[in-house]
């Protein structure tokens, strides 16, 4: 994902004591602020979410949930703030958030409330401290910043802790879970006209984003497809880059490429549908450990063993004894 960090921005943020080179160079990400963005795969994403929840304070923190500081400099808020109430502003978040981060965010209406459920989009792991606040306190700005009130939510579940200053901003304890988040909203909080509705910014900026969205979709969509005709070619034995690229119907050069864009290598995308097979066949008991190494392409079976320990840190006998 490429995000947009123009100079007014960094200086902004510089004067508050926030500063991204040094971030960027904690989490190992190249440093292309001087072309005024920053350019993230997913798992470089969560490495600078890490880096951000060990080395921000909660008042650095607030200061960067603010819609009101930063709302201008990125067009999925600013569109959000041009809705016409909060439940508006909330699914238009939801369906342009990949845009700037691989986070879901989940709404869903029950009667009176309104849930919101954020979660990393491979649901692998859970979102770090810092970006599970900094999510749910843009939200909840958005709402106070376009309603012109004080919106406090019915309900919030969380992981971690608040802080005293965050619990402030909130104006609820949150229920403490371990794996579980939520933000519940009264429906009618949420059906307030917005003060900052703007129908033209709107229907100028959509386009733009629809676009963008489009452009990210497309590696998953590659991925997808990739996965698909290895899952057919590996029982041959013979699932090298040359032959698949060509069952895509593109060349190993354009393969390679776009696997680069997404963030991935062939032998990665490889090892990745061996293994989703391996844990598939590892349910039918009858199949020994010969023929599921036979059947997910390795032609030795020690081979085969590392790799299932690497994978799930157990033998396959071991797993086997956990499922049952």
């Amino acid at each position: 994902m490429k995000i947009s960090i123009d100079q007014q921005f960094q200086n902004f943020l510089e004067l508050h004591h926030l500063d991204l080179n040094l971030l960027l160079e904690e989490a190992q990400i190249p440093n292309l602020l001087w072309k005024e963005e920053i350019v993230l795969t997913n798992q470089q994403f969560y490495k600078f979410q890490e880096v951000l929840s060990k080395r921000l304070t909660d008042e650095q923190l607030l200061l960067i949930s603010d819609v009101q500081n930063f709302g201008l400099f990125m067009p999925i808020f600013f569109v959000a703030l041009s809705s016409a109430n909060g439940l508006q502003a909330i699914k238009r978040l939801a369906k342009y958030k990949n845009i700037i981060a691989p986070v879901e965010i989940k709404v869903s209406i029950q009667e009176k409330h309104v849930q919101v459920e954020l979660n990393d989009i491979s649901e692998i792991q859970n979102l770090s401290r810092f970006s599970l606040f900094n999510e749910q306190l843009i939200i909840l700005s958005i709402l106070r910043t376009g309603t012109g009130q004080n919106i406090i939510p019915e309900k919030v579940i969380s992981p971690y802790p608040f802080s005293s200053s965050i619990l402030e901003v909130f104006g609820i304890s949150p229920e403490l879970s371990k794996n579980d988040n939520l933000l519940s909203f009264n429906l009618q909080d949420l059906e307030l006209p917005f003060l900052t509705r703007n129908n033209s910014m709107w229907r100028m900026i959509e386009p733009e984003l629809n676009r963008q969205l489009e452009e990210i979709k497309t590696p998953s969509d590659f991925i997808n497809s990739l996965h698909k005709e290895v899952q057919l070619l590996i029982p041959s034995g013979d699932c090298s880059i040359q032959n698949v690229a060509r069952k895509l119907g593109i060349s190993s050069r354009t393969l390679q490429r776009n696997l680069a864009q997404a963030g991935t290598t062939f032998k990665a995308e490889l090892q990745s549908v061996q293994k989703k097979m391996a844990l598939h066949f590892s349910k039918d008991l009858n199949l020994t450990t010969d023929e599921i190494s036979y059947l997910v392409g390795y032609s030795e079976v020690s081979s085969f063993t590392r790799a299932f320990r690497k994978w799930t840190g157990m033998t396959l006998n071991q797993y086997r004894k956990k499922l049952t």
